[in-house]
């Protein structure tokens, strides 16, 4: 049996071959049998990968499992990497 490598898993004992994690999940561990759903402020928008990014300044994920970041809407901002809201700007 081949190891699965961080990033992979494989969705049962009996399974060949070794999948991807998909969009908005990761794998930090070799033989991983699941994938982990990014946490809220985060976001992975590739296949097959060991870890999720923040959110930039700017934009926000308030949900897990996200593949992108949202942008704030206008009068809004985030002013951290990892946001998961959007407050209104401050005036001035």
């Amino acid at each position: 049996c081949t190891p699965c490598n961080v990033g992979y898993f494989k969705p049962n004992k009996s399974s060949e071959l070794c999948q991807p994690c998909p969009k908005g999940s990761y794998s930090d561990k070799e033989n991983s049998t699941q994938c982990t759903l990014c946490s809220e402020g985060n976001y992975q928008n590739s296949l097959g990968k060991y870890d999720c990014l923040k959110c930039s300044i700017g934009s926000y994920c308030n949900k897990t499992g996200c593949t992108t970041c949202d942008p704030c809407d206008y009068g809004q901002e985030s002013l951290y990497e990892g946001a998961t809201k959007c407050s209104l700007c401050k005036p001035g």
